[in-house]
């Protein structure tokens, strides 16, 4: 059973893992992480996961989790809720004590305007967010989600980096044209459980189904190196944990 598994393409000049807090337990801060290609990576992220329940002890949790383990940390914020993630942002920022160079900082919204509008208030409340992501991608259709994506060109015309947190695949020639700072996903490692492997043009080849865990994991980095050479960005780590052997 796969308890963890994440991961994150970008196109900066080096690679990152991305793991939320749930997951983290997988990742030791002192083992040398390597994308597909062998790369070291650099960074660790530590995302919230969208906490469901935000009690002080989740986030005294998720505060002492990033601050031991996290290179960059996500403050927890709530599906589609502007006023919610905004209150849960500066709380967390009050309490962890980051800057906001070690922060990516989700934008939340129904609408692109609601995500705009979310930046807005980060602003008034003091913060000054240098790298923001796009969040709560995962509960929209498709037809919300392509005007919330395309929010990229504009934010990053006002200085900022930007992630896109939870595409599958199917975006990836529209993050091909926006080129956000990065993005996350879990499709080629969703795939792998399933066992089904890519084509180089990102077509599924005939599945694999009844191979053993580990065999899926050999199939989760070829399906991340697929992605890679498609995006021609040589910058792709994943990091999978707790596999059982005896499958």
């Amino acid at each position: 059973m796969v308890n963890y598994y994440s991961s994150y393409y970008q196109h900066m000049s080096y690679p990152r893992v991305i793991a939320t807090m749930d997951s983290f337990r997988s990742v030791n801060k002192g083992e040398v992480l390597e994308g597909t290609m062998g790369e070291k990576v650099d960074s660790l992220i530590i995302d919230s996961g969208i906490l469901t329940e935000k009690t002080d002890a989740d986030i005294t949790k998720l505060i002492d989790i990033q601050r031991k383990h996290a290179d960059i940390a996500v403050p927890p914020d709530e599906f589609e809720d502007v006023e919610a993630t905004v209150e849960n942002t500066v709380d967390w920022m009050d309490r962890s004590k980051f800057s906001e160079d070690e922060c990516i900082f989700p934008l939340q919204g129904k609408t692109p305007d609601d995500y705009l509008r979310c930046l807005d208030l980060l602003e008034k409340e003091g913060i000054e967010p240098k790298y923001v992501g796009l969040g709560g991608l995962i509960v929209k259709n498709n037809a919300q989600i392509r005007p919330v994506i395309n929010l990229v060109p504009a934010l990053r015309k006002r200085g900022l980096d930007v992630h896109l947190f939870g595409l599958g695949i199917n975006w990836i020639n529209d993050i091909r044209r926006l080129q956000p700072t990065s993005w996350d996903t879990s499709h080629s490692v969703r795939l792998a459980i399933e066992g089904i492997m890519l084509n180089a043009d990102l077509s599924k080849r005939p599945d694999c189904r009844g191979i053993g865990s580990w065999e899926r994991l050999a199939i989760s980095y070829w399906n991340n190196h697929q992605i890679e050479k498609y995006l021609e960005a040589p910058w792709t780590a994943t990091r999978l944990g707790d596999f059982d052997r005896g499958q």
